[in-house]
Formats: C-alpha cells, sequence, structure tokens
C-alpha cells in the first residue's frame, strides 16, 4: 500500500484518518484528504501503542498493524457496504470504458498520422518527378532552338551574324524562361510540400489536443463519478466502525458490570461463611470456657479433699484434678486451632471485600472510558480483581470446615472433665479416658497387596484403584476379599 507522510493528500489519507478517528476520536475531530500535523500525531500515537517504530510516516507495516487493529470490530461486511462496492465496480467498469474509447481514439491518430506520412512521401515523389520533367523538357527545347538555328543559317545565310546573334538571344531567353520556370517549378514544389508538412503537423497537433482533451474529459469524469462513492465509502466505513466500537465499548463495560455482581456475589457469600464462623467460634470459645470452669472446679474440689476426705479419696481426687487439667490443654489446643483458622476466614472475608473494592472502583471508571485498548485493559483488570473475590472466598471452605470439628471435640472434652470434676469432688475412682488410636492405614496394606500380587491380567485401570478410606474394617474387608475374586476370575 501507498506510503503516507506529512503532506500527502488524497483517498488514502481519507481511509487512514477514518480509522485514527475511530481509534483517537479526542485527536482526530474531522476526515480531509490532507495528511496534516494532527494526523501525524495521531499516527506517532498509534505506532507507540503498538510497538512499531515512531516516525509519523505510514508504511506497509504501520498499515497492516493498523488494520490488524480493528478486526475485533470489523468482523463483518454490511449490505450497504456491499451496495456501495457495487457502485464502485459500476463506477470502475464505465472508467474502463472511457479508457477504452480514449485508447481507440489514440488509435484512430496513430492511423492518420501513419496516412499524413505517406502523404507526405507522395509530395516528396511528386517533387523528385516534376524536376525530373522539367529535366526533360529543357532538353527538349534547346533540341528544338538547335533545329531552328540550322534553319535559319540555312534560309538567311546573308544575314548569318544577326541571324546567328538573334538566335543566340532567343537561346539565352529560352534557357532564362527555362530556368526561371525550373526554379518556379522547383519552389512550387517545395512550397507545396512545406505547406502540406504544415498543415500534418497542425493536424497532428490539434489530434493530440482532442484526444489528450478527450483523456482529460474522461479522466475528469470518473473522477467525477467514483469520487463521491469512494467519499460514501469513507464515510460509510467510519459510521460503520464508530457503531461497532460503540457496541464492543458497551460489551466491555456490560462484562465489567458483571464482573461487579459476581465479585460482590463472592464477597456475600463471605460474609455469610465469615457469621457462621463467628457463630462457630463463638460457641467454641463458650465450651472453652465451661472446660475451664470445670478444671477450676475441680482444682477446688480436690483441695477441700485432703481436710474432709480420707487418704486414699483425697489421692484420687488429686489425680482427678490432674487430668482435668490436662483435658483442659487439649481444649486449649483445640481453642487455638480455632483462632487460627477463624483468623485465615477473617482475613480471606477481608481479601475479597479489597477486591470487591477494586472491582467496583474499576468499573465506575471503565464507564468513562471510550479508547477500546485502555478500556480493554481495565475490563481485564476488573476480571482479575473478580476471581480474585472468588479465589479468597473459595479458600475460606477449608478452614471452615476444621473451624466446624472443632465444637465436637471441646464437647467430648467437657464432659469428660465434667466426669472428672465429679470424681474430684467426691473421690471415687477417676473415670478412664480413651486412649485415641490412629485409625488404619488401608492405603499401605493395600499397596503391600498390590505390589505382591500379579494384577497385569485385571488391566492398568483396575490396578490403580485404592479402596475407600473408611476406618471401618469390616467393609475393608469386603473390598479386600472382592479384589482377590477379581484377580481369580481373571486368571
Amino acid at each position: 500500500m501507498e506510503s503516507l507522510k506529512l503532506g500527502s493528500k488524497g483517498l488514502l489519507v481519507k481511509i487512514l484518518q477514518s480509522y485514527l478517528k475511530v481509534l483517537q476520536p479526542n485527536v482526530i475531530k474531522n476526515i480531509s484528504d490532507t495528511f496534516d500535523a494532527t494526523t501525524k500525531t495521531a499516527v506517532e500515537n498509534f505506532q507507540r501503542s503498538a510497538g512499531l517504530k515512531v516516525d509519523g510516516e505510514v508504511g506497509d507495516k504501520t498499515w497492516e498493524t493498523l488494520i490488524k487493529r480493528f478486526e475485533p470490530i470489523w468482523n463483518q461486511t454490511d449490505s450497504e457496504f456491499q451496495e456501495i462496492l457495487k457502485q464502485i465496480n459500476t463506477a470502475k467498469d464505465n472508467a474502463n470504458i472511457a479508457i477504452s474509447d480514449v485508447n481507440k481514439a489514440i488509435t484512430g491518430a496513430t492511423e492518420n498520422l501513419e496516412k499524413i506520412n505517406n502523404a507526405v512521401k507522395s509530395i516528396d515523389d511528386a517533387k523528385n518527378t516534376s524536376v525530373k520533367t522539367i529535366d526533360y523538357a529543357k532538353d527538349d527545347a534547346v533540341e528544338l532552338i538547335n533545329a531552328a538555328k540550322d534553319r535559319v543559317i540555312q534560309d538567311v545565310e546573308d544575314s548569318r551574324d544577326n541571324a546567328i546573334e538573334k538566335v543566340n538571344e532567343s537561346k539565352q531567353n529560352v534557357i532564362k524562361d527555362i530556368d526561371a520556370a525550373e526554379d518556379k517549378g522547383v519552389k512550387g514544389v517545395n512550397g507545396a510540400r512545406d505547406s502540406a508538412v504544415q498543415k500534418v503537423n497542425l493536424a497532428t497537433e490539434n489530434k493530440i489536443q482532442e484526444i489528450n482533451s478527450a483523456k482529460d474529459t474522461a479522466v475528469a469524469k470518473v473522477k467525477e463519478e467514483v469520487e463521491p462513492v469512494l467519499n460514501r465509502v469513507v464515510e460509510a466505513q467510519t459510521t460503520i466502525l464508530e457503531a461497532r466500537k460503540t457496541a464492543q465499548i458497551q460489551a466491555y463495560r456490560a462484562k465489567a458490570s458483571a464482573s461487579l455482581i459476581k465479585a460482590k456475589e463472592s464477597a456475600r457469600g463471605a460474609s455469610i461463611k465469615l457469621a457462621e464462623a463467628t457463630n462457630i467460634y463463638n460457641q467454641i470459645k463458650g465450651l472453652r470456657n465451661a472446660v475451664e470452669s470445670l478444671v477450676k472446679q475441680a482444682g477446688e474440689s480436690a483441695a477441700k479433699a485432703s481436710s474432709k476426705l480420707s487418704a486414699e479419696k483425697a489421692k484420687a481426687s488429686d489425680e482427678a484434678a490432674k487430668q482435668a487439667i490436662e483435658q483442659d490443654k487439649l481444649a486449649k489446643q483445640e481453642l487455638e486451632t480455632a483462632e487460627t483458622n477463624f483468623t485465615i476466614i477473617g482475613n480471606e472475608v477481608k481479601n475479597t471485600e479489597t477486591a470487591v473494592q477494586d472491582v467496583e472502583n474499576q468499573e465506575k471508571e471503565s464507564q468513562k472510558l471510550t479508547e477500546l485498548d485502555t478500556l480493554k485493559s481495565s475490563v481485564d483488570n476488573i476480571s482479575e480483581k473478580e476471581e480474585e473475590a472468588k479465589a479468597a472466598y473459595g479458600r475460606i471452605n477449608e478452614p471452615l470446615e476444621k473451624l466446624k470439628l472443632i465444637p465436637n471435640k471441646i464437647e467430648e472434652i467437657k464432659q469428660e472433665v465434667d466426669k472428672l470434676a465429679k470424681a474430684a469432688e467426691s473421690g471415687l475412682d477417676v473415670p478412664k479416658i480413651p486412649t485415641p488410636v490412629e485409625n488404619p492405614n488401608f492405603k499401605n496394606i493395600w499397596e503391600l497387596f498390590d505390589k505382591n500380587t500379579n494384577t497385569t491380567s485385571i488391566g492398568e485401570k483396575k490396578k490403580k484403584e485404592l479402596p475407600p478410606d473408611e476406618t471401618n474394617w469390616d467393609e475393608f474387608e469386603d473390598f479386600f476379599d472382592l479384589k482377590i475374586k477379581e484377580i481369580k476370575g481373571s486368571a
């Protein structure tokens, strides 16, 4: 495509300005056919944003990048644009017909020039023939004079000298007349030739002027027909691009609004879970306080037992108080775990709220933006913040589930401490607290079985199966038996 720079004019400049006006409406206010300083500024802005060499000139690379920039919104052809293209093609056909007529006129002029050249040649031939004819006439005249001379000599012997003088005089006159006639004939021929050449040259010049005039008229007519259509193309293109730009802007803004709604939904969900976590955490603190109160009660009972109860019961009471203290340590650990998880939940809720605030601020700002690149960048940032809010909301689930397990654990501790407090008060035997046993690691058992058993025949999919995570030995035993039957059945 033609390179454009400061001072360039024509239709391509209009097309360039129509593109730049859509991208930079604050820079390009009007479209003209002149590449002015404003157009150069817009070109430099575009080159800078596209990472191109900033020189203010529109070469092949700038054209290519500029056209590609409009691919997101220039993805279909409107019927009106098709009609305009049809008119352009019609004007183009008319132009081709006019140019064909001009070419025919030029061909006719060439033929006329050839005829004129033939006429000049004929004139030259006629001149040569005339000169030869005069020479022949001169020779015949000389012969006649000589014959007359002989006759005069014969007839006028007495007046020989006079006759000879007269004959010589007549001879000289005839020769002069012949020479004059020759000169006149040559001059006439030359004059005719010059006149003919002048007429030919004049006719040629006139014909060339007619051809040039016809050509200029045809070109002017084509330009007159095509220029309005091309102007309509530029206007239609500008209108379409601006309409599609408006639609794209609306789509970006709608996306930003949707992201804000989703982010707020994540924040709302986070707030609900925070409220749930707060209730659970308050419940845990209440249980912990109850455990602490029972432990204190057990200690007080053990302190009184030495004076009120027998030595054996006082010893049992003291042991119960000690075990209550150990249980209280477990309750304290659970409370610390609850505090950690509750803090994590609170932080994630704050992260959600921060992300929502960022989305809200950027969404308001996006409603004011009109530059597509800037708006797209803003919407992309909004989408990232919306994802951050969603992720923060999702990260609440794990600590919340852990928090939900703690009230039951502390409740069990509270029940045990309650028994210990009663035992400390009465001096009765200290209730036995079951020792927690780790769940059997069925996975390790299955891996050992799988390692020492040829299970290739049952297929890779079944070979990779692992038993369920349940801690019920009966269920695992059923699963184990099932696998053994599968292996035997495939053997």
